[in-house]
């Protein structure tokens, strides 16, 4: 899931569709890894916000109100998906 957030966030979707498929050839993702995988991305966003509030311009990349603008839509784009 840290490959996921960390790479594909923002990059085509052919990459992220072909990265599970190459690794998968090599280490097999469980059934239940899809049905996992929101509620991975939300536990991460949050903690990423929670290491926002705390470290502020330590933790951030960049400008620290950026970072946070970032966490806060994709937290957003989490929570307006359909299920």
């Amino acid at each position: 899931m840290r490959t996921e957030l960390a790479i594909f966030r923002g990059r085509p979707a052919a990459l992220a569709r072909d990265f599970p498929r190459a690794y998968q050839r090599h280490v097999p993702i469980d059934d239940g890894y899809a049905a996992r995988k929101d509620f991975y991305d939300v536990s991460r966003t949050l903690v990423w916000m929670k290491s926002l509030a705390m470290h502020g311009n330590v933790y951030a990349k960049g400008s620290a109100s950026q970072s946070h603008e970032a966490a806060r839509q994709h937290l957003r784009s989490l929570l307006q998906r359909s299920y």
